[in-house]
């Protein structure tokens, strides 16, 4: 077999690894399974402040594709998982006379690298209530996990240091070269050769949504896309099906450079059209500052106005009972046509947010341009 049919393989077998599963209002959901993983390492009461009080056991698991994926590259997969189950000490329970075990089981932490859905790739989930474990969990703020991680992490923002089955690993093989070139000055362009349209999310499509998906990403030497990053946010779910369908199905013929191939930076549209002459040429565009964004659960897209090309840009902000407020119409080509819009937005309703969520809604019909 030879180093490229290897590498394919390899592909394949992260693709089939337990997958991270939310909700609709973007929390995720409790793994399951998680013991069936491999075991990387374990620890009694580490913390991260000077507090001297006995802690935790913790038992640390990783999907197994994953594992083989790191142990090959060093690198950790997009959809990676880290599980650390939670255990209260135990002690002196016969016939045992000195020694501690792991006694009641608290719940989980979570570490998820999912680069569809947060901007720093890795986010932090804590299953553990105060009546027992939960079935879903929202991502902590960037300031409570990520940075620390961030900071002390040996690796991509895991605590390897801490986990013998990563830790002592050998270094992978070396690879021709790594390095991500840009298009141009004797790098050629990758050629899609391969691809299938994304499914639109039930979201956006009972919202008559259209929208352009713009993402950079890096087609590596064996065709492959990775580290995808979205330029133009479109909301309303289309996001991570468009990067989902870019990451499973889009195949390249990779980019060259001296006959050979590398990795290369590429910026690719992805197209999300409805067929419906109400709404032919309009894209939209629904962004919400921070990484939760509300649902639409009711309502739909504004219909073209009389006269195009057309362009409306409308603040909004959503609160915890899934109301929209505080609209305020930023620009407008058309009077009438933005008063439409605040009319339409009045009659939406949203959820999956715990506190108000300022957002902007773009529109534009056809080809417009801004007036100098």
């Amino acid at each position: 077999m030879t180093h490229r049919a290897l590498a394919v393989f390899a592909l394949f077998s992260v693709a089939f690894a337990q997958q991270p599963k939310y909700d609709n209002a973007n929390e995720l959901l409790r793994p399951e399974g998680y013991r069936e993983w491999v075991f990387v390492g374990s620890n009694l009461g580490i913390g991260y402040s000077d507090d001297p009080k006995e802690g935790s056991f913790k038992n640390i698991f990783i999907q197994p594709e994953m594992y083989q994926a790191y142990k090959r590259t060093g690198k950790f997969p997009d959809k990676t998982m880290l599980v650390m189950e939670v255990f209260t000490p135990g002690e002196k329970r016969p016939p045992a006379k000195v020694g501690k075990f792991e006694d009641k089981f608290r719940g989980i932490e979570v570490a998820l690298k999912d680069e569809s859905k947060f901007p720093e790739k890795w986010a932090y989930f804590n299953f553990i209530g105060a009546n027992g474990p939960l079935e879903k969990a929202r991502a902590f703020p960037k300031e409570s996990c990520w940075n620390c991680h961030n900071q002390h992490a040996s690796v991509d923002n895991v605590f390897v240091q801490f986990y013998p089955a990563l830790r002592d690993l050998p270094a992978p093989a070396a690879t021709t070269d790594e390095r991500v070139y840009r298009i141009g000055g004797g790098v050629s362009a990758p050629r899609l050769i391969g691809k299938k349209e994304p499914e639109y999310s039930e979201e956006a499509r009972k919202a008559k949504v259209n929208s352009t998906v713009v993402m950079t990403l890096v087609v590596g030497t064996d065709g492959t896309p990775r580290d995808f990053k979205i330029l133009k946010q479109s909301g309303f779910g289309l996001d991570e099906q468009a990067i989902q369908a870019v990451r499973d199905t889009w195949r390249f013929e990779p980019a060259k450079k001296d006959g050979a191939p590398v990795n290369v930076m590429a910026t690719v549209e992805v197209n999300m059209r409805l067929l419906n002459k109400d709404y032919e040429g309009q894209t939209v565009r629904l962004t919400f500052d921070g990484p939760n964004r509300p649902e639409l659960v009711k309502g739909q897209m504004p219909v073209n106005p009389a006269a195009s090309p057309a362009h409306a840009r409308v603040e909004l902000t959503v609160t915890p009972a899934g109301e929209p407020i505080n609209f305020n119409v930023l620009e407008a080509s058309d009077e009438k046509w933005g008063k439409d819009i605040l009319r339409e937005i009045r009659t939406w309703r949203f959820r999956g947010t715990q506190e108000n969520a300022k957002g902007v809604l773009h529109i534009t019909v056809g080809a417009y341009k801004k007036p100098i």
